[in-house]
C-alpha cells in the first residue's frame, strides 16, 4: 500500500481515509477488501457482480483491462458462446460486445485464480431442471478443472443471462425465454413478483394497470431483479445502474415504495417468500425503480431513431449503440427503413452534400448549414481517441432529452 500511495503522491493515512467509504460500501455488498494485499473475499457471486459493475462501467474499449487473460482467447470463446446461444434459439447481437468479453474475461480470471462459482441452495431451488452444458467450459479450455467445476461455471453463465436487465422495447427471444422460465415455475421469485404487482396495481388507475400488464420488458425485469436478490442472498452491486434512477421520480412515488415494503413486510414467516423481508428497504426501492417507466405520469420517453451511415462498424460504435438500445434510449433503423431518423451518424466529412442528397434540397451550402437537420448529423471519426465515444454519447443523450421535452404533455 505504501508503494501505491507514493505513486499517487499521497500519504498512507490519506489513502486509508479515502478508501474507507469504499470498503464500507463493499461490506454492504457482501465483499471485503483487504488493503494489505488488495484482495477481495466474500461471496464469490457478489465479488463477480461487483467486478462486472466496475469494469463494464469504467472500461473505455481502447485497451484490454485484464492482465493475464488473453483477449484473443476470450473473443474466440465469446464467438463460440454466441453460436451456442443461436443453437438455443436466443436472439444475439451481430457482434461480440465489449461487455460480453469483459464479463467472460472476469469469469476466466477468477477461475485462473482458483475462485470458483458454487451454486447455492437458492440457485438449485430455481433451477431444478438439468442445466445445459456450455461447450466453452471443457477440458481443452480448462484442463485443471474437475467436471463438477466446469458444470458450475456453465451455471454461472446461465445466472448472468437470466439476471441481466434489458430496457429495450423489443421483446426478444431471450426475454421471452426468461419470462416463461419464471411463469412456468411456482418459485419464491415468481410468487413475490406476482404479489408485488397485485399490491401496486391496487393503487393504480385502470389505464396504468393495463399499461403495466402490457409492458413485457418491465415484467421480465421485475423477475430478473427478484431472482438476483434471491440467488445472491443479499444486496448486490447493480451492473445496470439501477441506483442512478431519477431521485425526484422516486420521491414522488414514495407511497408506492411503502406499498411494496408493506406487502413484503407482512408476508407470514412460514411462507417461502418471507426471505425477501431481509432485503428491505433496498428491494422495495429497486422494484419501484424497475417499474418507473410504466407508472402513470412517468411514461417512457420516446425513443430516438438513429441511422448509421458507416461503411465499417468498429467495436466501439457497436458497443455504444448496443448500450443505448438496450437501455431504451434509441432505436436503430435498419438499412431498409424509410423512416426519418432523428440522428444520423456518419464517418463522412462531406456532410452538407450528404444532406442535400438525402433531402433533395440542393440549395446553397449556407442554407444547408442553417438547416435544423444539420445539427443532428453526427460525425464519427474512424480514428477516434478515448474521449470521442463519451462525447458522442452525451450528444445523443442531449438530443434524446430535447425530443422528450418536445413531446411531453403540457400541464
Amino acid at each position: 500500500m505504501a508503494e501505491f500511495a507514493k505513486k499517487q503522491g499521497v500519504s498512507v493515512s490519506t489513502m486509508r481515509r479515502k478508501i474507507e467509504p469504499f470498503r464500507e460500501y463493499l461490506v454492504s455488498q457482501g465483499v471485503v477488501l483487504d488493503i494489505r494485499n488488495w484482495t477481495l473475499t466474500g461471496n464469490e457471486l457478489s465479488i463477480r457482480i461487483f467486478l462486472e459493475s466496475i469494469y463494464t462501467d469504467l472500461y473505455n474499449g481502447k485497451t484490454w483491462p485484464l492482465r493475464g487473460v488473453s483477449e484473443a482467447k476470450i473473443t474466440s470463446m465469446c464467438e463460440a458462446l454466441h453460436q451456442w446461444r443461436e443453437w438455443q434459439h436466443f436472439q444475439q447481437t451481430a457482434f461480440v460486445t465489449s461487455r460480453e468479453r469483459i464479463v467472460l474475461g472476469l469469469q476466466v480470471m477468477r477461475i485462473n485464480c482458483r475462485h470458483f462459482f458454487t451454486p447455492s441452495s437458492a440457485f438449485n431451488v430455481m433451477h431444478t431442471d438439468k442445466i445445459p452444458e456450455i461447450p466453452i467450459f471443457n477440458s481443452e479450455n480448462f484442463p485443471k478443472l474437475a467436471p463438477h467445476q466446469l458444470n458450475a461455471e456453465s451455471k454461472y453463465v446461465i445466472f448472468n443471462s437470466v439476471s441481466r436487465l434489458n430496457y429495450s422495447a423489443q421483446d426478444t427471444k431471450l426475454q421471452q425465454y426468461v419470462r416463461k422460465f419464471f411463469e412456468d415455475r411456482s418459485t419464491p421469485v415468481t410468487q413475490l413478483v406476482q404479489g408485488v404487482i397485485k399490491a401496486v396495481q391496487a393503487q393504480m388507475t385502470p389505464l396504468a394497470r393495463a399499461y403495466l400488464n402490457a409492458n413485457q420488458t418491465v415484467i421480465t425485469n421485475l423477475y430478473r431483479v427478484v431472482y438476483t436478490y434471491y440467488i445472491v442472498g443479499g444486496r448486490f452491486t447493480t451492473v445496470n445502474r439501477i441506483e442512478s434512477a431519477d431521485e425526484e421520480a422516486l420521491r414522488s412515488r414514495q407511497k408506492l415504495t411503502d406499498v411494496i415494503s408493506d406487502y413484503i413486510r407482512t408476508i407470514p414467516t412460514r411462507e417461502p417468500t418471507h426471505v425477501f423481508s431481509r432485503f428491505l428497504p433496498e428491494i422495495a426501492r429497486t422494484l419501484l425503480t424497475v417499474m418507473l417507466p410504466v407508472l402513470n405520469e412517468y411514461a417512457p420517453r420516446p425513443q430516438v431513431l438513429v441511422r448509421l451511415e458507416l461503411e465499417f462498424l468498429d467495436s466501439d460504435i457497436v458497443d455504444l449503440m448496443n448500450l443505448l438500445t438496450t437501455t431504451g434510449v434509441i432505436s436503430l433503423l435498419p438499412d431498409s427503413s424509410q423512416s426519418e431518423a432523428d440522428i444520423i451518424i456518419t464517418a463522412s466529412t462531406s456532410i452538407d452534400p450528404m444532406i442535400a442528397e438525402m433531402t433533395g434540397d440542393f440549395t446553397t451550402a449556407e442554407r444547408l448549414r442553417s438547416n435544423a437537420a444539420r445539427e443532428h448529423v453526427l460525425y464519427w471519426n474512424p480514428e477516434h481517441d478515448i474521449n470521442e465515444m463519451p462525447a458522442l454519447m452525451r450528444r445523443i443523450m442531449t438530443i434524446a432529452d430535447q425530443k422528450s421535452a418536445a413531446t411531453a404533455p403540457q400541464a
